[in-house]
């Protein structure tokens, strides 16, 4: 098997050679078919004889073509017949490759089975070994030739002493055994000379642990012939490794000689095509030559009819000039008229771009006045929610003026009465004190203000009936004040209240008459949006005729002036209007005036009211007052508290007025920033 490795390696290593050899010569023979091609078609350099150069130009062009092929015609061959034998050479190379490569695979697997090593200094270890082992294979060939030396010397002796019948059989089976000897041996002298040659090569290759431990337990036993083919296989590893070697690096070149390989095939079949097309050519250009000389026939006819057809285009040239100065003057005339045309037509351009701008302008005033239309639709409804407002607010105040007459006409009995209690009130005239100042500094809410009237009103019932109760009591003591101070403030408190009446009376009756005026102003503005959708719908109508009637630009000047007139009119009204809703603005704000001097009249009122009430009470009960002032402390608790809850219920209620309400419940209930937050973001 070693031998045959040995063989195939140096059979690979030639071959090698050869191919590389092959591949350069081919090279060399490649690059010098592409220098005389080259050379000889700078030679050629696109001449013709001068017998061929009367042909047409098409014809000399394929000429030089067919020159050219004819020139490369020789060399494509050369160089096909050389490819080809390359190629069969290089088939016959690749086959006797693969046989080898399959038979160094065989071998390598046997090998495998056997051994398998995993480092270089195991293999040293091997390697020492190995030949210690064949150092005492020696030995035993040598002790078993003289053995079979003695033997041979026996059975000579042997056959000399005894008859040659009985002693024949006993030769024969020994020869047989010495045969068996020797055919042990040989194999064994093989593996120990093989040995000597392969422990240089092999210096890098793996070797495993369980072949050093079966040669340590094989040198110490005597060895037999089937022993020593077994241990024979590390041998052949060891070859298996170097021959290894040898297969890649043969194997890349062969790899690299296919590529060079397949690449020589292409440039064969781009040869083989070239040399197709050059033969296709030489076809095309004999057929080409026939034709030329037809040609030639064919043109001595055609010249004979192109002199006929030149007599006959100079008589017709003479009449297409006379017919072509004839069109000059019917072109000029058109001309003409395609100018006019074309100014009328840019006039008409002008006039439809100029009407257009109109209507577009016409259109911004309209949104424009749609806007202002729809302000002032807000601006009346901000005005008419103000007077109801108003009205619900006179309202109040009448009911609060009735009330207080009741009151009044209650209280002037007992008012002398109460002025021995003053100096005990005074205590409570201050915590009042300071609930009216909070009041006037809210006074700008709307409102806030009504609900807060009308819980103290309710308040004021409450201390009404309860003023009611104490004078009962306090009606002995009444008798011994002054009538005359009685009569002069009750003549005051009369002159205050008529006065109160009179304003009341005069700002229901403005109420009135804005709400006329308001009524009157809507109507106004319903017109007006009558009068624009007309507009509009005019305004449509006399696109349409525009565009469908462009030279009847006269009549629509006409309605555009119409349209002008219609529209200044409407901005005149428009004007008009916003200075009637300036004035009601004004009035309102008069009005908002009128009710802060009225809210702040009514506010001295209560004043006067409570000193009345405070002045009644007596001032000889000690007990009496301290009780009066404990029902008075609970009743301001229960002021304040009821003032509290309707400004909450009106935050609840109206989403409207939350802003003008959240100062009033932050400084009553001390709220922060992020209070006031959470409250606003409430549903």
């Amino acid at each position: 098997m070693f031998k045959n490795l040995n063989q195939i390696g140096s059979n690979l290593s030639t071959w090698k050679e050869e191919l590389s050899k092959q591949v350069q010569e081919r090279k060399e023979d490649f690059n010098e078919m592409v220098e005389n091609y080259t050379a000889q078609q700078n030679s050629s350099s696109n001449t013709l004889p001068e017998h061929y150069k009367s042909l047409p130009v098409e014809v000399q062009n394929k000429l030089l073509k067919f020159m050219k092929y004819e020139e490369k015609y020789p060399l494509l061959l050369k160089a096909y017949k050389s490819t080809q034998n390359d190629i069969s050479s290089m088939k016959s190379l690749s086959d006797s490759l693969e046989e080898e490569n399959q038979q160094q695979k065989e071998c390598l697997d046997v090998i495998k089975e056997h051994y398998v090593f995993e480092g270089s200094e195991d293999l040293r270890d091997f390697l020492n070994k190995w030949t210690q082992r064949e150092q005492l294979i020696r030995d035993e060939l040598n002790m078993k030739n003289k053995e079979i030396a003695e033997l041979k010397k026996t059975i000579e002796t042997l056959g000399h002493q005894k008859p040659h019948e009985q002693v024949g059989e006993k030769p024969l089976d020994e020869g047989e055994k010495i045969e068996t000897k020797e055919a042990s041996v040989e194999p064994v002298k093989e593996v120990s000379v093989e040995s000597k040659d392969l422990s240089v090569e092999v210096k890098d290759s793996t070797v495993s642990k369980e072949a050093t431990e079966e040669l340590k337990q094989g040198s110490g036993k005597n060895t037999s012939p089937t022993e020593e083919k077994e241990r024979s296989a590390m041998q052949w590893k060891i070859k298996y490794n170097s021959l290894e070697k040898d297969l890649k690096s043969t194997r890349a070149d062969y790899f690299k000689v296919n590529a060079d390989l397949k690449i020589k095939i292409d440039e064969i079949n781009n040869m083989k095509e070239m040399l197709k097309e050059v033969g296709n050519q030489l076809v095309e250009m004999k057929d080409k030559e026939k034709q030329v000389n037809s040609v030639k026939m064919v043109e001595e006819t055609k010249y004979k009819s192109i002199v006929n057809a030149n007599r006959q285009l100079q008589a017709a040239n003479s009449t297409l000039t006379q017919e072509k100065i004839k069109l000059e003057k019917e072109l000029e005339a058109k001309s003409k008229e395609l100018a006019t045309l074309a100014f009328e037509h840019k006039q008409l351009n002008m006039k439809t771009n100029r009407l257009n701008n109109k209507v577009e302008e016409m259109m911004s005033e309209k949104q424009a006045s749609q806007k202002t239309i729809s302000d002032l639709n807000k601006k009346l409804e901000d005005i008419i929610k103000e007077n109801g407002k108003l009205e619900e607010r006179s309202l109040i105040i009448k009911e609060k003026y009735q009330q207080e007459e009741s009151v009044k006409s209650t209280s002037n009995e007992i008012v002398e009465s109460l002025t021995n209690q003053c100096n005990e009130m005074n205590i409570k005239l201050k915590e009042i004190m300071n609930l009216k100042s909070t009041l006037e500094d809210e006074v700008t809410q709307k409102n806030d203000r009504l609900y807060a009237q009308k819980r103290d009103i309710q308040n004021l019932n409450d201390q009404v009936l309860s003023l009611k109760n104490k004078n009962s009591d306090l009606e002995m003591t009444i008798t011994k004040l002054e009538e005359a101070k009685f009569s002069s403030k009750t003549s005051a408190n009369d002159e205050m209240i008529k006065e109160l009446q009179k304003i009341l009376d005069n700002k229901i009756i403005e109420i009135n008459s804005l709400n006329e005026t308001l009524k009157v102003k809507e109507a106004e503005i319903i017109s007006l949006n009558e009068r624009l959708s007309a507009l509009e719908y005019s305004s449509s109508r006399e696109k349409q005729a525009n565009l469908s009637q462009e030279r009847k630009v006269s009549t629509n000047l006409n309605s555009e002036q119409i349209l002008d007139q219609t529209i200044k009119n409407l901005k005149e009204e428009l004007s008009s209007k916003t200075k009637s809703l300036k004035n009601l603005e004004a009035t309102l704000f008069n009005l908002r005036k009128l009710n802060k001097d009225l809210n702040f009249k009514l506010d001295k009122m209560n004043k006067i009211y409570q000193q009345q009430r405070i002045s009644a009470s007596p001032s000889n009960s000690r007990k009496s007052s301290e009780a009066e002032i404990g029902s008075t402390g609970d009743s301001d608790l229960d002021s304040k508290l009821s003032y509290i809850k309707n400004v909450l219920i009106g935050f609840i209620e109206h989403r409207d007025q939350r802003q003008q309400l959240l100062p009033v419940i932050s400084m009553l209930l001390k709220f922060n920033t992020e209070d006031q937050k959470i409250l606003m973001s409430l549903k």
